[in-house]
């Protein structure tokens, strides 16, 4: 992909499987919330694209997370260029995409597994919506953060 990957860290299984929904959740809210303030960098399409179900679906699954004090290293936009809203958005959006794909596990049919599909099928369409021509900003973007969920 050329965009980087989220680092894989070792942490026990019942710290995983916590920390995998605070932080997908965390993040899809970040990158849905930045995609719905930044309309001058995308067509009319894609800045539409984002409805509220959307967002009530990312607040279920944020009020519905578990909260451990486990530590977790990862890779994520660095605040001193929040300024850059397409290298933000760009970063964090394909970040969330490799979250939602490898960590995020849900029962099947549950409201969580279900809300999870509902999230990668709009991160599917969106995906058409970013252009190549901000590139060389992706490594000046991204620091490692160590962090707790609580």
């Amino acid at each position: 992909m050329g965009w980087g990957r989220l680092q894989r860290i070792s942490l026990p299984s019942q710290c995983l499987s916590l920390l995998s929904t605070w932080l997908g959740s965390l993040l899809l809210l970040v990158c849905l919330l930045a995609s719905r303030s930044i309309t001058e960098e995308v067509s009319e399409y894609c800045s539409h694209m984002i409805g509220s179900g959307h967002l009530q679906s990312l607040q279920r699954l944020i009020d519905s997370q578990m909260e451990t004090s486990c530590q977790i290293t990862f890779e994520f936009v660095d605040q001193e260029q929040l300024k850059d809203p397409v290298c933000y958005l760009k970063k964090a959006f394909l970040l969330v995409q490799d979250i939602m794909e490898d960590t995020m596990r849900f029962r099947d049919n549950t409201p969580n597994a279900i809300a999870i599909v509902q999230l990668q099928e709009l991160s599917l369409r969106l995906k058409s919506c970013f252009t190549k021509d901000y590139e060389e900003h992706d490594k000046a973007c991204v620091r490692t953060f160590y962090e707790t969920p609580l």
